[in-house]
């Protein structure tokens, strides 16, 4: 049965707004990037994901190398540095260089470099994508806000939702210290949203990375099945830290924001590829926005609390937010640009079984009642137990 998720996390979103909860073990300040839609935005009503706005037009040029993953399916980028992403080089820029702390503060361990830091600092923001109909709330007008809390959450790797090509180049121009890896869902180059991952470059190195659809042709560029109303995607990286040579993985998705039973394949296919990545001595991380709040049963198959068709989550994960804060209740994280505390989380950072959550957050930046998104990002720093 399909169900309209979105419509029903609208009306959430005005009942009421999102607490700010904070771990007790510190977390970098924060103010995070959005990664924008709308209550699982997807530009209804200006085409399909806002891609007919007049600012989101990428250039004819503008195309990403890209060959067939053999190994994980789907698309694997020949290049992680691609679109006009910046080299990363020394890290130099707002974010300091790797392993430190916003505006160059000391690492976390206390070192200058933070190679010996076993935590990585994460964020998931769906900073909506750029709609020129938003209005006081287009891309232009709160990009800028956007850039400022990715600078002050500082994150190792940040999974973007709903990210168009202009709005990738923005971010690349705007924080030079991160690179990106990624491709548009519509083309698996440059067309329609991006689940881009953004990741500090001076301290990581991107070993492999690649980008699958949530269909029953993974492969295909493109593809959609099972009742989604537009197309989805999973963009992965393997990041291999430049000092010490430990590695994870971290996963980015956007589920639908229609058709719940479409969520529901998409995350046993999720955890499949999940299961099957080359290094699975490696430790993961997952983050999206998933159209999903926790009582339904795409989330529930995640932590492992529900089967789907009969079968349990083979690797079941643990929601960083919830292992801090198992009872909160103002949690929601989708608000429609109009704020607020009371409702739903749809926006999770998971962890693997075997890792800790130091800290773990939702992000309620704002500036003169205006936000960076209609999501709230969620930050979290996780003990890489596997690299103890």
């Amino acid at each position: 049965m399909v169900k309209d998720a979105g419509a029903n996390r609208r009306q959430a979103a005005r009942r009421g707004g999102v607490a700010v909860i904070m771990a007790a073990l510190a977390l970098a300040p924060l103010g995070v990037v959005a990664c924008g839609g709308r209550g699982g935005g997807d530009g209804a009503g200006a085409g399909r994901d806002g891609d007919a706005s007049g600012d989101a037009v990428a250039p004819p040029d503008a195309v990403v190398d890209i060959v067939a993953d053999r190994a994980g399916g789907g698309v694997v980028e020949a290049a992680a540095q691609a679109d006009g992403a910046p080299d990363g080089g020394d890290g130099a820029g707002a974010g300091g260089s790797a392993g430190d702390g916003p505006d160059g503060a000391p690492a976390p361990d206390g070192s200058a470099d933070g190679a010996a830091d076993p935590t990585l600092k994460l964020v998931t923001f769906n900073i909506r994508y750029a709609n020129a109909g938003d209005g006081a709330n287009a891309w232009p007008l709160r990009r800028d806000l956007v850039f400022g809390v990715l600078r002050a959450q500082a994150p190792d790797s940040a999974g973007l939702q709903e990210a168009l090509f202009v709005q990738v180049q923005d971010l690349a121009a705007a924080l030079p210290e991160y690179q990106r890896i990624g491709v548009g869902r519509d083309d698996g180059a440059t067309a329609g949203e991006f689940s881009a991952i953004l990741y500090r470059a001076a301290r990581f190195d991107v070993a492999a990375s690649g980008t699958f659809w949530f269909s029953d042709t993974p492969d295909v560029p493109g593809s959609s099945s099972w009742g989604n109303a537009s197309i989805r995607i999973c963009t992965w990286g393997r990041f291999v830290e430049r000092a010490t040579r430990r590695a994870y993985y971290h996963f980015n998705v956007h589920l639908d924001n229609v058709s719940e039973p479409a969520n529901e394949k998409s995350v046993q296919l999720l955890m499949r590829r999940i299961a099957e990545r080359p290094v699975a001595t490696d430790p993961f991380v997952v983050t999206g926005d998933f159209n999903s709040d926790e009582s339904q049963p795409a989330v529930r198959y995640m932590t492992g609390a529900a089967p789907l068709a009969g079968m349990p989550n083979p690797i079941p994960l643990r929601d960083t937010f919830r292992a801090l804060h198992p009872v909160a209740t103002d949690v929601l994280t989708f608000h429609d640009f109009m704020g607020g505390t009371a409702g739903a989380k749809i926006d999770f950072i998971f962890m693997g079984p075997g890792e800790s959550a130091l800290g773990a957050e939702i992000d309620h930046t704002e500036v003169g009642g205006r936000f960076p998104s209609d999501h709230y990002p969620v930050a979290a720093r996780v003990a890489m137990t596997a690299w103890q």
